[in-house]
């Protein structure tokens, strides 16, 4: 039975395009990298907001992972507090961080069921820049499985010194480089991205822009 309680989580009945940002913190992302990470993250929420069906149907979570995971921001639409990354400290736990990221989808998407929501793929969004210091095969099944069966998009970018052979095992799509720290381009990228989606029809496939963001 559906409660009023899970009800009350949504502010419409449109159809959701979630997505879950999972983003490394470690202590290598500390300084201009983190302040470059945040300024795309505004970038993200401002093109959001100003979108009139972006932000009525594009739901966004946040995972960081260092030595440790912690979920910044549970799936909601875009609001007036814009999220920002506080610190960068610590190692790399990259798979559980995935693991996290997985474990939210399937939390959301179970709960549009028994709401009854419609909602498009899942995107899942991994940004890194260094190597993981946890098992990463585990996940990768869960990635290679999730993609086989269509249910999630899955996209994995290498920001400076990350081992982007170990991205590939990831990514049935391939590992993306950050071009320096245009971070910015990248999530202007991303809502353009989401936007396109969340004005199509479910299950209609959507061209994606350029990547003019990345490097070789």
């Amino acid at each position: 039975m559906v409660t009023a309680l899970a009800l009350a989580q949504f502010r419409n009945s449109q159809p959701r395009v979630p997505c879950v940002l999972i983003l490394d913190t470690s202590g290598t992302m500390e300084g201009a990298r983190l302040t470059a990470l945040n300024e795309g993250l505004t970038i993200l929420w401002q093109d959001l907001l100003d979108d009139p069906i972006a932000r009525e149907r594009i739901e966004i979570a946040i995972v960081e992972f260092s030595s440790d995971v912690r979920i910044t921001r549970r799936f909601d639409l875009p609001n007036e507090v814009i999220p920002q990354i506080a610190k960068a400290d610590g190692l790399t736990a990259m798979g559980k961080g995935i693991r996290e990221g997985f474990r939210l989808v399937e939390e959301r998407t179970e709960l549009y069921r028994k709401v009854g929501i419609p909602h498009y793929k899942p995107w899942v969004f991994l940004i890194t820049d260094g190597v993981p210091t946890d098992d990463i095969d585990g996940p990768a099944k869960i990635i290679a499985k999730a993609e086989a069966e269509r249910s999630v998009a899955f996209f994995a970018v290498g920001v400076a010194d990350a081992k982007m052979e170990k991205l590939a095992k990831l990514s049935t799509r391939g590992a993306m480089r950050l071009d320096g720290l245009r971070f910015r381009d990248l999530f202007r990228w991303l809502s353009t991205s989401l936007i396109g989606v969340s004005m199509s029809r479910i299950g209609e496939r959507v061209p994606l822009p350029q990547l003019d963001w990345t490097s070789v």
